[in-house]
């Protein structure tokens, strides 16, 4: 059985107001609490006609959210300077499209500075080929984001290292 959420797939709400209203408050909930950014993103493609299953992964995120309210970020004080990127893609991962998801997360010294997960543009037909857009995408992300580094004067004494599970 397939637990992805499928547009059109279950009981149409007889409310959808109160999914809608639910799922705006979760996106605005992602500047605060970046771990629920890609599930609350997922939510919002439902939007048009919202059914029972995406309601009942909305209340699934939010007992997430009750059982992690201590959870954040931490950022230290550390002089490393030095950036790695890890990214991921999940091939096929929407059931409608047929579209991978790329994600990537950058550290600055062992610290988040960001972050990102996106629906790939076109279907790729292997999984490999999604993996090498995911890194070509985290690869344009880090490549502005040492420009923007260095107009502001840090300057990096060593490669980024990029990190791919494949």
């Amino acid at each position: 059985m397939n637990d992805k959420l499928q547009a059109a797939h279950g009981d149409p709400l007889p409310n959808p107001e109160t999914y809608r209203c639910l799922v705006g408050k979760l996106n605005f909930l992602t500047h605060t609490r970046l771990d629920i950014c890609f599930a609350a993103q997922h939510l919002s493609q439902f939007m048009q006609k919202p059914c029972l299953p995406y309601l009942q992964a909305a209340l699934c995120l939010l007992r997430y959210l009750k059982g992690t309210i201590d959870f954040g970020i931490f950022y230290n004080n550390s002089p490393d300077l030095s950036l790695s990127v890890y990214c991921d893609s999940d091939w096929r991962s929407c059931p409608d499209s047929r579209k991978s998801i790329s994600g990537f997360f950058i550290l600055l010294g062992g610290c988040l500075v960001g972050w990102k997960s996106k629906k790939q543009f076109v279907v790729s037909l292997s999984s490999a080929e999604a993996a090498y857009r995911s890194m070509s995408k985290a690869t344009a992300e880090i490549t502005w984001r040492c420009r923007l580094l260095s107009d502001f004067g840090v300057v990096f004494s060593s490669h980024v290292s990029l990190f791919c599970d494949s």
